[in-house]
C-alpha cells in the first residue's frame, strides 16, 4: 500500500469512528462521510492550498444537509450536530 492509499485509510477510517461514537443515525454518518469525502477530494485535487475556499466548500454541503429545501436540500443535521462536525473538520482535517 502506498503513502497516498494509506493516509486515505486512516482517513475514512477515523471518519467512521467520529460518526460511531457522536452517535450519528445512518443517513446523517452518510451524509457526513460524502461531505467529507468530497471536501477532500477537493482539498487534494491540486498541490495548492486554498483554506478559504475549501472551507467554504465544506460549509455549502453542510449546510445543504441542514435546511429542508425540497428538491435543493434536505435537512438531515440539527444545528447541535453542525457544531460538532464543524469542529471536528476544523480540529481534524482544516488544521
Amino acid at each position: 500500500m502506498n503513502d497516498k492509499t494509506a493516509i486515505l485509510m486512516d482517513f475514512l477510517y477515523y471518519l467512521l469512528s467520529f460518526a460511531k461514537e457522536n452517535g450519528l443515525t445512518p443517513p446523517q454518518a452518510s451524509a457526513f462521510f460524502s461531505i467529507m469525502l468530497e471536501t477532500h477530494e477537493r482539498c487534494t485535487e491540486t498541490s495548492f492550498i486554498n483554506l478559504a475556499e475549501d472551507f467554504d466548500f465544506f460549509k455549502t454541503l453542510l449546510l445543504q444537509h441542514s435546511v429542508n429545501r425540497p428538491p435543493y436540500s434536505q435537512k438531515v443535521f440539527s444545528l447541535d450536530d453542525l457544531k460538532l462536525i464543524t469542529d471536528y473538520a476544523l480540529n481534524t482535517y482544516e488544521s
